[in-house]
């Protein structure tokens, strides 16, 4: 794992902060993105001089690119891609209690739910991929639920 470059989407806390400390470790480069910027940056500290923190919003497509291209053109690669970036709201499209509905999940909720750990990936994934077939080849790990849950 010495001397790749890789970017961590959610990279300041859980499974992301996890996956970049012990890139780093590797000596891999970890190139964390997060809408924290609080969180990125002692994140990033801990990671030492090789690692990097992008203030990046997933759901911006330009933001993605933007953050990506610039990895890619500092290091001149990208080896590595952790779609990890995710959120979670109520958890519950509607909750019921003595056959009433009490809760529903607004659309608002849902939306961001769905623009973070869908279309995230795909803004991630799309700008990446160029880069590394440019590069060789690279990896992409999903860190999602549904990989979790199936095993994948």
């Amino acid at each position: 794992m010495r001397n790749r470059v890789a970017l961590i989407t959610g990279g300041t806390a859980g499974i992301g902060r996890a996956t970049a400390l012990r890139f780093a470790e590797e000596g891999t480069r970890a190139v964390i993105c997060d809408v924290s910027e609080e969180a990125g940056r002692q994140t990033a500290a801990e990671l030492g001089d090789e690692s990097l923190f992008y203030r990046v919003d997933v759901t911006d497509r330009q933001a993605v690119q933007e953050w990506v291209d610039d990895v890619a053109a500092r290091f001149g690669r990208v080896d590595i891609l952790v779609n990890n970036a995710g959120i979670l709201r109520d958890g519950l499209l509607v909750k019921f209690k003595d056959g009433q509905v009490v809760k529903q999940m607004p659309e608002e909720d849902f939306d961001l739910v769905v623009a973070v750990n869908l279309k995230g990936v795909f803004n991630c994934t799309q700008a990446v991929v160029p880069h590394m077939i440019r590069g060789g080849g690279g990896e992409d790990p999903e860190a999602g639920v549904a990989e979790a849950v199936r095993g994948g």
